[in-house]
């Protein structure tokens, strides 16, 4: 795989910066590992542009023809969330209410394409005084509310394009939720009613949700290359960014994550840390698996029994996420554990505790082994 996966960068990072690519005659390549690989992390879009500009497409199943549908379905994705933003845009700027447009929204104007970014969801912070109002402004002009309010957001859906509108952008981390919170106190004026974050706190808040999905089972390929691509603009402050991560917990993330898109996309040496992030992000593909999630969960557990003790009884302030009631009356909480303990074993989530106890019992120790000794080193705990 190491020789398929140094080419899948290759092709990434011409992509991206225009860089020549070429086949070397007597390596063994799997191109159909690349092509799903790339389709795995959503980056087929950014792999089949490099693959038609550098003239490569006959090594590849399908050829160029595939590959051009692939880059016409992400434009046509694009054409769409660009139109749904600008309409969410309007709304807000009409009924006199400030947001601020998160991660893809701002990243894909970094691309030299737009639509080599893909974004599965358009996300969009207001204060939480507006919230509501927000979500009624949104209705009435035809923006669906797709099931019920979550941590920081609810979705909304709008000509089949999803909006996840956020009150907050904390991720539910003690440590790192108190810098996360001063979102709005490191915005600057743009369009209208519109603020962006600004760029230090734009590429703090990136990493931070980078983080965040790492240790719930992956992250995917996609943010490096957005870290890379604001590195390569001189987007931000090292040395302020640096700070920040510093202070909220992530700097030792940051730094590994740093080297490993210098190894990635910048010819650098690898390490057996990013050999291990590589192995890890390469297996939990776009927003990380249930058996790295399982696997994450019995070494911040302690062991596979304990991980199956705190499924059924979490962290009070996870519990605080499934029972909001707990924020106003703690005293409820044991019995919240029997209600939650009662769903488990023989309620509606049932299937997913057998199937959760079939991961465990699964779980390669060799794998669980490299997982800790990773997230010891970059000062991880999920």
């Amino acid at each position: 795989m190491q020789n398929s996966a140094e080419l899948l960068f290759a092709l990434i990072a011409s992509s991206i910066s225009g860089e020549p690519v070429k086949i070397s005659d007597g390596v063994d390549y799997d191109f159909s590992w690349i092509l799903s690989a790339a389709k795995f992390h959503d980056i087929l879009q950014i792999v089949a542009h490099a693959i038609i500009k550098n003239n490569l497409s006959d090594y590849f199943p399908g050829g160029e023809t595939h590959l051009k549908k692939e880059i016409f379905t992400a434009s046509y994705r694009d054409s769409k969330n660009r139109h749904t933003f600008e309409y969410a845009s309007e709304i807000f700027n009409d009924a006199g209410i400030e947001f601020v447009p998160l991660k893809g929204a701002i990243m894909k104007n970094m691309y030299p394409e737009s639509w080599l970014r893909s974004s599965c969801d358009i996300d969009i912070l207001v204060r939480k005084g507006d919230f509501k109002k927000s979500v009624s402004a949104l209705n009435n002009a035809d923006f669906k509310t797709k099931g019920k309010l979550n941590y920081h957001d609810i979705s909304l859906i709008y000509d089949d394009t999803n909006v996840e509108l956020h009150f907050s952008i904390k991720e539910n981390i003690k440590g790192l939720d108190i810098w996360l919170e001063k979102v709005w106190d490191n915005v600057v004026k743009a369009d209208g009613t519109m603020l962006l974050e600004t760029n230090d706190y734009f590429t703090f808040h990136h990493i931070a949700h980078m983080m965040h999905h790492f240790v719930t089972g992956g992250c995917g390929i996609r943010p490096f290359i957005d870290l890379w691509i604001l590195k390569i603009n001189d987007f931000y402050d090292e040395d302020a960014v640096a700070e920040l991560c510093r202070n909220s917990g992530l700097y030792e993330f940051y730094s590994a994550v740093c080297e490993t898109v210098g190894v990635w996309f910048e010819g650098k040496a690898s390490s057996r840390r990013t050999d291990d992030i590589r192995e890890y992000i390469f297996y939990g593909g776009v927003y990380g698996n249930y058996p790295n999630n399982e696997a994450v969960n019995t070494v911040n557990s302690g062991g596979k029994v304990r991980n199956i003790i705190r499924s059924a009884f979490p962290r009070y302030e996870n519990m605080c996420v499934f029972y909001p009631v707990l924020k106003n009356v703690p005293i409820f909480l044991p019995f919240c554990y029997l209600h939650r303990v009662y769903i488990k074993l023989i309620g509606r989530d049932s299937r997913r505790i057998r199937k959760k106890l079939r991961y465990i019992k699964e779980q390669d120790d060799e794998f669980i082994k490299s997982i800790k000794r990773l997230f010891n080193e970059l000062n991880l705990k999920k």
